[in-house]
This record gives C-alpha cells, structure tokens and sequence, in this order.
C-alpha cells in the first residue's frame, strides 16, 4: 500500500494507486478573545479508503462519523509514516476507519492553539521568533 500525506495540521490516507488529490472544504472560526478554533473539514480524495491517518494539534477534540476514531500511539503512528521526534508533545494522530470504504470522511475538531512566541533552537544574525502556532487577542499564526 502506498501512503499519502497531507498537511494542514497533517492528514493522510492509505491508498494503493498514484498519489491522490486531496480537496479540503473548510469552514473555520477563531476567538482570538478565548485563544480557540474551531473547524470542520470535508477531507475527500478520488478512491475510496478503508481508513484515514491524520495528525491535529493537542486538545482540539476531535469527531468524525459515523465509524471509528482512535488516537494512535507514536509508534502506531510511526508506522504510518508519522514522526514527530521534537514536536511529539503538541501533535495527537488519530486513526478514523468509515463503516465501510469510503472517498472522505468529515471531522470536526474544536479547541485552545496557544503556543508563546520563542527564540528559534539555534542562533542567526537575525534571529526571529517563532511558534507552532496561536490564536490571541493580539494575532493568529497557524
């Protein structure tokens, strides 16, 4: 099987042809007041799939159905190509499996993104700072 990686905040897909096209509909809403997002994405690509792996922030919850949702362990995730090393504790992945094979699914998630600005690991001339991402009164970078 071949597998296929997305990143928006990571999706993928087992597939066994060409790597496919994957489209997005998208409907988000930020409170940089309370610092959260919340989103659902139709995910769809052109052949059906009896699973889909995809990667999310900590804490945004989220749902997909009707099937199963699991979250994976590292090295479950490892298997599927996903390997965080340094970043591991702000990323979850989850495994989503459709009753039955299916071209999308569609996941709802919700929650906090609030990481501090910080220094980059190592030092430039004109270092910046950097983060995974925030949601504030002052800005978003996602």
């Amino acid at each position: 099987m071949r597998k296929t990686l997305f990143s928006l905040l990571i999706f993928a897909a087992l597939d066994a042809g060409a790597a496919p096209t994957v489209k997005h509909s998208l409907k988000v809403s930020l409170s940089p007041e309370a610092g959260t997002i919340e989103a659902e994405d139709a995910v769809s690509f052109p052949s059906p799939a009896g699973e889909f792996v995809f990667t999310l922030h900590k804490g945004l919850n989220p749902e997909a159905g009707p099937g199963t949702l699991e979250i994976l362990t590292a090295a479950a995730a490892a298997r599927y190509g996903i390997n965080f090393s340094s970043a591991a504790d702000i990323y979850d992945t989850y495994r989503y499996i459709p009753r039955k094979a299916a071209k999308g699914f569609t996941i709802k998630y919700k929650g906090p993104l609030s990481h501090p600005l910080g220094e980059q690991v190592e030092e430039y001339a004109r270092s910046f700072s950097e983060t995974p991402g925030i949601i504030s009164k002052d800005g978003c970078y996602l």
